[in-house]
């Protein structure tokens, strides 16, 4: 299951998601699993998402879990409402009828509106006992101040001290907005030494500034390594812009890559599951 954490304040949203995935049995060190999913009307006017999960790593068909949401919701410009109601329901359909719909799966993500709202939503099959059902859940909620939560396997592992700075931090504007990132790293790798290798002492934190169209973040890794920029997995309207970005990033450059695979990656960005 892992760990999920984050922050809502009036500047934005700060998440983290640790790096530990478990495919057939066997555990992936180094896997993201957030998404900045930026909703209709675009640029600028529509509510803003940033999206994790914690859980099953890979779809019943072996799709990436992150890969299939990117699919899933890409292809056809939404409102938020019937966005999440579309992912919800293609969740029921292709997990909660599959032979492997006992395995849990929970979304959180928080929500920046243009008039200053805030939500959370969380997409899930467990019930408030944690027990797998079939059918996925919606719920989202709006908040009124500052907001810390965490979710996951790990998240019993977070000591009270953790927990009570956490939800101090959330009611302080932070000076820099790194040292919330920071901050929900440090609380990351200090469960990770208690949730006997539930949890990946490596995450990724997001930003998602309010007013602005970019999530930013950074990758921690190992103590006393210097924290690094991330790729962060952005939907636009519609259009998973991760599918232009990746192979600019592995050909190593922003402009000159093959004609042919730009084409295809073109393709990729709004074409949806069935």
């Amino acid at each position: 299951m892992t760990l999920a954490m984050m922050l809502v304040r009036p500047e934005g949203i700060w998440q983290s998601a640790d790096h530990r995935v478990t495919k057939a049995g066997v555990r992936q060190p180094d896997a993201s699993k957030q998404l900045a999913i930026h909703c209709r009307p675009t640029p600028g006017g529509g509510p803003k998402i940033l999206l994790a999960f914690t859980g099953r790593a890979e779809m019943p068909d072996g799709t990436p879990t992150l890969q299939w949401i990117r699919e899933t919701i890409r292809g056809e410009s939404r409102f938020i409402m019937p966005l999440l109601e579309h992912l919800r329901d293609r969740l029921t359909r292709d997990v909660g009828k599959s032979s492997g719909w006992q395995a849990p799966l929970v979304m959180i993500g928080g929500i920046l509106e243009a008039n200053g709202r805030r939500g959370l939503l969380q997409i899930a099959n467990v019930d408030p006992s944690w027990h797998p059902r079939r059918e996925f859940k919606l719920l989202v909620t709006e908040i009124t101040e500052p907001k810390f939560m965490a979710i996951g396997s790990g998240q019993p592992h977070i000591t009270r001290e953790d927990a009570k700075l956490a939800v101090a931090q959330s009611k302080i504007r932070p000076a820099r907005w790194e040292d919330h990132l920071g901050l929900l790293a440090k609380v990351n790798r200090r469960t990770a030494e208690r949730a006997r290798n539930t949890v990946s002492p490596w995450c990724e934190v997001t930003y998602l500034k309010t007013g602005d169209e970019a999530a930013i973040g950074r990758y921690f890794r190992e103590p006393g390594d210097p924290p690094v920029p991330i790729e962060v997995n952005v939907m636009l309207d519609g259009i998973d812009l991760s599918e232009m970005v990746r192979p600019m990033l592995k050909n190593g450059r922003f402009a000159g890559w093959p004609k042919e695979e730009e084409e295809r990656a073109t393709r990729r960005t709004v074409e949806g599951r069935p």
